[in-house]
């Protein structure tokens, strides 16, 4: 399967929600900024206000300037993750951390984070992307996923991040976890479509054409006004057309 131009990289971007938007540069063709929802206030709240500025400095290209308020929330939120006797784990709303102590975290005290530090961790990881250190970022976003287990945002990051490596099936695979949450979980809904514009991609490179088809009609379905579905649906007609010849 021969590689695409970056330009279609752009299909990973979502317009309306705070990802990238079509638009010049470099960097919005393969990687998603994220600003995500606030969630319902919990423990780091304090930090929420100082992220989001931090985060629309960076967005704007002024990476060093967020460097270190995110790096400030990030020593906040590892700190509570290190108190012995409890995990601390952030949620977007009272569903989810209920749902999560019904479930996985049942008889384990668990510390509602705000969700600050969700998204201190995955944009740290998105500037890392931007500069190209694929590792840094990869560790950032685990962070990110580790710390909150519902957010689907770190996922379509990670999937970005493993695109930028042409590492396809594990592309595929956190664009697939992100679009098992963003199904199951009622404050993800809105992330669907994109991942299921992550998922399509994975599958063009991996050769999975008609899974590829699947996946764009769709994220089309579910966001028609988006142009990135029907250029990369012409680009999978392109490719079997070359098959057939």
């Amino acid at each position: 399967m021969r590689i695409r131009s970056l330009l279609l990289w752009a299909a990973l971007a979502v317009p309306g929600v705070g990802f990238a938007q079509e638009g010049p540069g470099a960097s919005y063709l393969t990687t998603t900024p994220l600003q995500s929802p606030a969630g319902e206030p919990a423990l780091g709240t304090h930090h929420r206000a100082a992220v989001k500025q931090a985060i629309q400095a960076s967005l704007a290209g002024n990476h060093e300037a967020a460097i270190p308020v995110l790096t400030e929330a990030v020593r906040y939120c590892d700190a509570q993750q290190q108190v012995p006797g409890r995990k601390a784990l952030s949620f977007q709303s009272h569903r989810q951390y209920a749902l999560y102590m019904d479930g996985p975290g049942r008889g384990t005290p668990t510390e509602w984070l705000d969700m600050a530090c969700a998204n201190a961790y995955t944009h740290l990881g998105y500037i890392e992307i931007e500069r190209g250190d694929i590792d840094a970022a990869l560790r950032w976003l685990d962070k990110a996923i580790a710390v909150a287990p519902y957010d689907v945002e770190p996922l379509c990051e990670k999937g970005a991040a493993l695109t930028r490596r042409k590492d396809w099936q594990g592309s595929k695979a956190s664009y697939d976890r992100a679009l098992m949450l963003a199904r199951s979980q009622p404050e993800n809904r809105h992330m669907e479509a994109l991942a299921l514009r992550g998922v399509g991609f994975a599958h063009i490179e991996l050769g999975e054409l008609e899974n590829a088809r699947a996946s764009y009609i769709a994220s089309q379905k579910l966001d028609p006004d988006s142009p990135t579905a029907k250029q990369e649906l012409a680009y999978i007609e392109q490719l079997q057309q070359e098959q057939r010849r």
